[in-house]
């Protein structure tokens, strides 16, 4: 019998108990090496810096020439924010065109994307580092959120304070920490993604 969303995510250890949600954000803390850890400051966003704003749209316009065909046909969808967001993306700045960049009180950047409302359906994001992914609201007290990831056919479980980019993804029962691009601040690992993997304490693609 194949096992629903809800049946996963109530089963899965990370929220099995606020005891072992803290496990794994202190074995993480620990385990990962101190230069996977620094976090990326370079990227300060302010909604009067008119600059930033621009080199921003323009640099999200620039990878948004990859998007699949989907993505610029106004008959399959439409980049626009729902109304009501979850508190994952709290603190969220709009660059126009669509675009959206968010980076956490602890300053670490989730990064860019931008909305696309397919068939109604508000809950879709493509993310210029992960790629598509399609998100439900944890809806915890730790602004989590659900990510089901197109390029993996995982689920991935982080909040701003698990601390993203740490996830638990759920095919591999383990916390991954998504690894950001040396040669791009605010950017994350793409083409291919890298992670490590705390239950083999290896570097993985997915």
């Amino acid at each position: 019998m194949k096992k629903s969303l809800s049946n996963i995510i109530l089963s899965s250890p990370v929220l099995a108990s606020s005891g072992i949600f803290v496990f794994f954000v202190l074995a993480t803390l620990t385990l990962l090496p101190n230069h996977a850890l620094a976090q990326d400051r370079s990227i300060s966003i302010s909604n009067n810096d008119q600059i930033t704003r621009v080199r921003m749209v323009q640099e999200a316009n620039a990878a948004g020439g990859s998007f699949p065909a989907m993505l610029t046909n106004p008959n399959s969808t439409s980049a626009l924010a729902p109304e009501l967001h979850p508190a994952f993306f709290a603190g969220e700045v709009a660059l126009g065109n669509g675009w959206y960049y968010l980076q956490f009180v602890n300053g670490m950047p989730f990064g860019y994307y931008i909305y696309l409302v397919f068939m109604n359906d508000v809950n879709r994001i493509y993310h210029i580092d992960m790629g598509f992914e399609y998100f439900f609201d944890a809806n915890d007290n730790n602004s989590g959120i659900y990510f089901y990831d197109f390029a993996s056919n995982s689920f991935f479980y982080t909040s701003p304070s698990f601390p993203f980019p740490y996830l638990y993804d759920f095919s591999l029962n383990t916390v991954l920490y998504y690894f950001p691009d040396p040669n791009r601040p605010g950017h994350y690992t793409s083409n291919p993604r890298y992670f490590y993997n705390f239950a083999t304490h290896q570097i993985i693609t997915k």
